[in-house]
């Protein structure tokens, strides 16, 4: 089909213009970390896997508790961690059929999973099957500040660089500072702002699907994964806030690094304006 670059560029078009959603990783989230559905998956490790499905089928159960269920019948873990038994593939994705879910949606979700073991991809199925076609597309401009033809959200917390420029964000920006020193111990800094920084970024997407419960799972997922590491519920979306409003000196810290970094980088001056996300999903580079 091409060369690596034209595959990455490709993909990177079909990814720019697609309706995206955090569902799907907001409920996975949600079942590993969510404190409400500790007894849930403490009951789960017990039970059989045809008696897991039975729950998972029943239309009538939370969709966070049904998502919790589909995670232990697939027995699809959260690398390094083992909190779910071997599971069922065959036995899940027949339920799955059972219930109306396309073919089509199911060997995406096999193919994803011969990929990557990540929860997320088994309740994609659930998803589209809650889904139904109650939603709407949000598209709208969204300005993303860039260094030359870099977006400055690409150097996040996945990366060496990001996570240098959050550390510094939290530990030597006083509004960050202050906050996380009431909240957290130290030693959990820098891993609070990283998530604040993720879930502030994270949801300035385009165009973005809105369905019945999207926003509830996003925010579900949020709180699980900051009450991993003991931040308290409700102060979260205050923080991440603060986080959103703080961006510009995010930006600041990251141009820094990526200027030391590659100090003879010739930069065209037009490229320093902010891009919106329109500039990003038709570049080619």
């Amino acid at each position: 089909m091409g060369d690596d670059q034209t595959m990455v560029v490709a993909v990177a078009r079909m990814l720019a213009a697609a309706n995206k959603s955090r569902s799907a990783e907001g409920l996975a989230s949600a079942a590993a970390n969510d404190p409400g559905l500790r007894p849930l998956n403490s009951l789960l490790r017990t039970w059989s896997i045809p008696h897991v499905l039975g729950l998972m089928m029943d239309s009538s159960v939370p969709l966070g508790e049904r998502a919790t269920a589909v995670w232990h019948a697939s027995g699809v873990d959260l690398w390094p961690n083992r909190r779910v038994g071997p599971g069922d593939l065959p036995a899940l994705f027949a339920a799955y059929r059972k219930l109306g879910v396309p073919e089509a949606v199911l060997e995406a979700a096999a193919m994803a999973l011969r990929k990557v073991r990540e929860p997320m991809f088994i309740l994609f199925p659930l998803l589209v099957l809650v889904m139904g076609q109650e939603n709407a597309v949000e598209d709208r401009i969204i300005p993303m500040p860039t260094w030359g033809d870099v977006p400055l959200c690409a150097v996040d917390l996945f990366s060496r660089m990001g996570k240098t420029a959050i550390a510094s964000f939290a530990f030597s920006h006083p509004p960050i500072r202050s906050v996380l020193k009431e909240l957290l111990p130290e030693k959990s800094w820098a891993k609070a702002a990283s998530y604040g920084v993720f879930f502030a970024e994270g949801g300035m997407v385009n165009p973005k699907l809105h369905w019945r419960h999207s926003e509830a799972i996003e925010r579900q997922g949020i709180e699980a994964d900051c009450a991993s590491i003991g931040f308290p519920v409700d102060a979260i979306s205050d923080f991440i806030k603060l986080v959103e409003a703080e961006l510009p000196l995010l930006h600041t810290i990251r141009t820094g690094l990526l200027e030391a970094a590659m100090p003879d980088a010739s930069l065209p001056q037009e490229s320093l304006a902010p891009a919106t996300s329109h500039d990003i999903s038709t570049s080619t580079n």
